[in-house]
C-alpha cells in the first residue's frame, strides 16, 4: 500500500527561522531514520507566494492493513509545534490515473 504523511506548519513568527530548522533538523533526522521500513522519499515544500506556511511530505510504501502516523512524522510534528500551528495527516491513495 502507498500513502503519504503530510505535516503542515503555519509559522507564527519569522518564516526564516522555521525554514532553517526544517532544512537542518529534518535532513539530520532523515539520515538517522532512513532505515525505517517503507520510507520512499521525503520533501520540504514552501508556500509559492512566499508566505509562512511549509509542509513536509513523507512518501511510504509498505504492506500494512492501515497506514498510521510514523515515528518520524510524530517527531517532526512535535518539533515544529514550537514554530506555529501544525497539522499532521495520513493520506492513502484512492485512485490513480497516469497521463502520458
Amino acid at each position: 500500500m502507498r500513502w503519504i504523511e503530510a505535516i503542515k506548519v503555519r509559522a507564527l513568527d519569522e518564516a526564516r527561522s522555521i525554514e532553517e530548522h526544517l532544512t537542518m533538523r529534518f535532513l539530520e533526522k532523515i539520515n538517522l531514520e532512513c532505515d525505517e521500513e517503507g520510507l520512499k522519499s521525503a520533501s520540504i515544500l514552501k508556500e509559492s507566494c512566499g508566505g509562512p506556511t511549509f509542509a513536509v511530505i513523507l512518501q511510504w510504501e509498505r504492506e500494512v492493513c492501515q497506514p498510521t502516523l510514523s515515528r518520524l512524522g510524530a517527531w517532526l510534528t512535535s518539533n515544529l509545534d514550537a514554530y506555529g500551528i501544525t497539522r499532521h495527516d495520513v493520506w492513502i491513495e484512492h485512485r490513480e490515473k497516469s497521463f502520458d
